[in-house]
């Protein structure tokens, strides 16, 4: 968990936006909260675990982007 760690943040950027991703921790819980520079609304992530396995949610639930952008966070770390 991340309380081992210092938290990071990062920038990551294609042709149509940029993304400004900080890793936070709230109750031993990792979340990511993702600022956009359009005029999309923030978004928090965090990472659930279901029957099917383990994937990116957005709090509160709903936001399509949340996989999109879970895989972005997930390659950073990954060094990719």
């Amino acid at each position: 968990m991340s309380s081992l760690f210092k938290l990071e943040n990062f920038v990551w950027q294609d042709e149509n936006v940029a993304i400004n991703v900080q890793e936070k921790e709230i109750g031993g819980n990792q979340i990511f909260y993702v600022g956009f520079s359009d005029k999309r609304t923030p978004l928090v992530l965090t990472r659930m675990n279901s029957f099917s396995g383990s994937m990116w949610t957005s709090l509160p639930p709903g936001r399509k982007e949340a996989q999109y952008i879970g895989n972005i966070i997930e390659a950073h770390f990954k060094g990719g």
